[in-house]
């Protein structure tokens, strides 16, 4: 069954979600931890450097009208986006007392394979490219901006869980 780019934008978004609530349980969890605070925050940077390149990428391949789904470099950079996303995925649950609900959001960010998720997002991005060549200008800005709008946050901008 192929996806729309409102369901390909959402799994940016659910991507983004993952990681902003990981940090916000981390610095609850771990906050008199220095060195597994330290570790995270170093893992969340990478992870959002990881998913801002993808992000950039995808946004050039619109730009350009390539088809995402022959764009080798835009699968790797979400090969690498996912497997960053998913090493501090890791680094919480492993940090994260086992707590009833903490996990839950955790255990939901590491169940997919990666494999899975790239290739979810390739179609998606085919999906998105499809629209967008033929959407008018309106319509490709609202597109541009809902992507550009799946950036994580700084790890500084994020409040612990409650």
């Amino acid at each position: 069954m192929a996806i729309n780019w409102h369901e390909a934008a959402g799994l940016l978004a659910e991507e983004r979600n993952f990681a902003e609530s990981g940090a916000g349980f981390l610095k609850s969890y771990a906050a008199k931890d220095q060195a597994a605070l330290l570790k995270g925050q170093r893992l969340y940077a990478e992870g959002k450097a990881a998913s801002d390149g993808l992000i950039e990428r995808f946004l050039v391949v619109l730009v350009e009208n390539r088809d995402p789904g022959g764009a080798a470099d835009l699968k790797q950079a979400a090969e690498h986006a996912f497997v960053t996303r998913l090493a501090f995925s890791r680094h919480v649950d492993e940090v994260l007392p086992d707590l009833a609900g903490t996990k839950s959001v955790l255990l939901d960010a590491l169940a997919k394979p990666v494999v899975d998720l790239v290739k979810g997002l390739i179609e998606g991005g085919i999906a998105i490219w499809k629209e967008f060549r033929r959407a008018d200008e309106l319509k490709r800005h609202t597109i541009a901006t809902r992507i550009e709008a799946q950036r994580w946050r700084a790890f500084a901008a994020i409040e612990p869980a409650a």
